[in-house]
């Protein structure tokens, strides 16, 4: 890792303990995961990390990274939580194993094999006798339609139970996630990227990771996004801008205490105070490790209002970027027809009647018209 990556990390990590983020250090190592793959220095070497930063990420006993190759799977990596990683092995795995391993990567959520489930198959049973394992998980890793690796986690046999929570199979799938990503990258040597996008698809998958629903509802906002700023007549590099601050638009929520977040009822005065942060959260974020100045004034500024009622700053008209414009209309529209857990989703044309109601005070009225006439 050279000197500039090590001095982003430590700025970023003084960026969440300033804004309070020491209780949600996990979202931070998942940034930091996506970071240090991006660097590594070869491709065994990015197996290694990953194997590594599993086992005391997730608290495991053992992690295995299999790769397969004419239609074996390979062990290329393994880490323990007590010993030095070990070196890729040139033989396949046993034949119970490459069924087990051909059974995980068919699936899309990880494979669970326990030694206190009421049955296990011959090969199940043979797998943890193998590894001498109690429970292991294993997480199907596709950098591409050609190519398939494993993840495989576990705990050693010991005297009392341990089995793995849900939180730990929803990290691990996430990590699955970002080590496809780095491998296809590693394979690929694609240097046509923008310079920033590891660092930008990292954070997404922190927002993905801290909060699932967060991450579907950026995911709409890019599309609608993208769409409207297109119908509006903005320039390519316009739309590119206001796609990524729709990806990234919601970054600062993890600053936001779990119980406000997720309180059904009206918010106090002071757990307003907690919430309007956000948007200033989230861009200053951004702005610790990236220069991408106008994301980060997008993601500020997505919470203002055209009449000036908004936060944080209280802009209004012209005032408000462009993109933020956009956003807070596209914002406005995915919240009412999903619904929230402090209102219920709305129909399509009650959230229509709604923009239309607002138009000119929350909403800049001809960015409110082009988006309502996607829908034409």
């Amino acid at each position: 890792m050279d000197d500039q990556t090590h001095r982003s990390e430590l700025e970023l990590g003084s960026v969440f303990r300033a804004a309070g983020f020491l209780a949600k250090n996990k979202a931070e190592q998942l940034y930091f995961l996506g970071k240090t793959l991006a660097h590594a220095d070869s491709f065994e070497g990015l197996l290694e990390r990953i194997a590594r930063y599993v086992v005391d990420y997730l608290d495991v006993s053992f992690s295995r990274i299999l790769i397969k190759t004419d239609g074996e799977y390979y062990r290329q990596a393994a880490a323990f939580s007590c010993l030095e990683s070990s070196h890729p092995s040139s033989i396949p795995e046993p034949g119970f194993a490459q069924r087990i391993y051909q059974r995980a990567s068919r699936q899309s959520a990880p494979l669970v094999i326990s030694g206190h489930q009421g049955s296990l198959s011959l090969d199940e049973g043979r797998m943890l006798r193998w590894l001498s394992a109690e429970t292991v998980c294993l997480v199907p890793i596709h950098p591409d339609e050609s190519s398939c690796g494993i993840l495989l986690i576990g705990y050693v046999t010991s005297g009392f139970e341990r089995l793995f929570h849900e939180g730990q199979l929803r990290m691990v799938r996430v990590i699955g996630e970002q080590a496809a990503a780095a491998l296809q990258q590693a394979g690929l040597r694609d240097q046509t990227r923008p310079a920033n996008m590891e660092t930008i698809l990292s954070l997404a998958k922190v927002i993905q990771a801290w909060d699932p629903m967060l991450g579907g509802h950026s995911e709409t906002m890019v599309n609608l996004c993208k769409r409207t700023a297109e119908k509006y007549g903005c320039s390519p590099a316009e739309i590119e801008t206001i796609e990524l601050a729709a990806m990234l638009h919601d970054l600062g929520k993890i600053a936001v205490p779990d119980q406000v977040l997720g309180k059904p009822g009206r918010l106090s005065a002071d757990e307003w105070v907690l919430l309007k942060r956000h948007p200033d959260v989230g861009a200053e974020l951004l702005l610790s490790f990236t220069n991408l100045t106008d994301v980060a004034e997008i993601i500020r500024s997505h919470h203002e209002h055209y009449d000036g009622s908004g936060y944080p700053r209280g802009l209004s008209c012209n005032w408000i970027p462009l993109g933020a414009r956009i956003l807070a209309v596209v914002d406005a529209y995915d919240a009412m027809v999903t619904g929230r857990i402090y209102s219920p989703a709305r129909t399509h044309d009650q959230a229509v009647e709604e923009i239309r109601r607002c138009s000119g005070t929350h909403f800049d009225p001809i960015v409110a018209a082009v988006f309502l006439s996607l829908f034409d």
